[in-house]
């Protein structure tokens, strides 16, 4: 008697295991699927002198951000990789940090290195005030 109650408490618990994953796997993947992101970010182009590019992060979150990480990749015109480095940006004005505000912000950077003929750009992740971070997938 003793051994078929110790069978019927292991398929008792494996059976709980199962609804217990199932259940924080579709909590997971609906977290996930309406999750919006902080930022929108935009690649406009590089400038016709290929010294400036241009590009848009339009702010979603009502959370305070501290910084905007975008993976750039410069190319030559032949496609070899020149650079590969993270942009930071904070939304600094006249040399004084800004907050960031939940708006949408047209931004120019300088190109580097020279001899870039295409850029290659991604959001990486956000940095928000409470030191918390979000990747980009």
């Amino acid at each position: 008697m003793n051994r078929k109650k110790k069978l019927i408490q292991i398929i008792f618990f494996s059976l709980m295991t199962c609804v217990i994953s199932m259940f924080l796997e579709v909590n997971l993947a609906r977290s996930q699927a309406s999750a919006v992101a902080p930022v929108d970010f935009t690649f406009l182009g590089l400038t016709p002198d290929k010294k400036e590019f241009k590009y848009r992060i339009k702010v979603n979150s009502d959370k305070a951000i501290d910084a905007v990480y975008i993976h750039l990749k410069s190319l030559d015109a032949q496609g070899k990789s020149l650079d590969e480095t993270d942009l930071q940006w904070a939304n600094i004005v006249k040399s004084t940090r800004q907050t960031i505000e939940k708006k949408t912000y047209d931004l120019t950077e300088d190109v580097y290195p020279k001899g870039t003929d295409k850029l290659d750009t991604k959001l990486h992740y956000v940095v928000f005030k409470d030191g918390s971070r979000w990747n980009a997938k």
